[in-house]
């Protein structure tokens, strides 16, 4: 009787050992993550667009407070990140049908050069920005390539973290133009998943 509570003893000290030390694991690298804002990010759908800066090679800068009113895009990218570079090739190749109806603006998260370097490289007609550190800082963003689509009043109706198929990307734009819902039970009605 006496060996079988000692074996047991052992196995549940054991067990609260190897939670303790997971748990020593996890709350550093949970609160590590806090810091630098992965999974925290504030642009989040029906969230209120945080205040921003761009500017464009040429130092023209464009705020949040100069497109109110108005429907626009956001995506931010990394030159260095393919995913990045084949969803600005598709908007690039979908920004004509658009024109007139919202405003595309690629954000660049590497530097100017780089940035450069590329929309030369692609041939892109599009204007692509430049964040100041402190949109950066405001936007918390973890993950790219991600698109946020905007209206009128600076409201987030659509966020969209990695590359879609051309056929999902007219169904959202054409969706955001005429107002219609942007929920993923909206979107699902319309739009197969397997299609994506």
């Amino acid at each position: 009787m006496i060996r079988l509570n000692a074996r047991r003893a052992i196995k549940i000290g054991v067990l609260i050992g190897g939670l303790a030390l997971i748990v020593s694991i996890l709350v550093p690298l949970s609160e590590m993550a806090r810091r630098q804002g992965i999974g925290s990010s504030t642009a989040r759908p029906n969230n209120y667009i945080p205040y921003f800066s761009l500017s464009d090679h040429r130092g023209v800068q464009v705020t949040s407070g100069d497109l109110a009113g108005s429907k626009y895009a956001l995506l931010f990218f990394r030159a260095d990140c393919s995913y990045c570079l084949e969803e600005l090739k598709q908007l690039h190749e979908l920004a004509p049908h658009y024109q007139g109806r919202f405003k595309l603006f690629p954000v660049s998260l590497s530097d100017e050069q780089t940035t450069g370097r590329l929309t030369s490289e692609l041939g892109f007609a599009m204007e692509c920005y430049m964040a100041s550190p402190e949109t950066l800082s405001r936007f918390k963003i973890g993950s790219v390539p991600l698109l946020l689509l905007i209206d009128e009043q600076g409201r987030i109706l659509y966020l969209q973290i990695g590359t879609r198929s051309s056929a999902f990307q007219i169904l959202i734009f054409d969706r955001f133009i005429r107002g219609d819902s942007l929920t993923d039970e909206a979107i699902r009605s319309v739009y197969r998943p397997s299609d994506r």
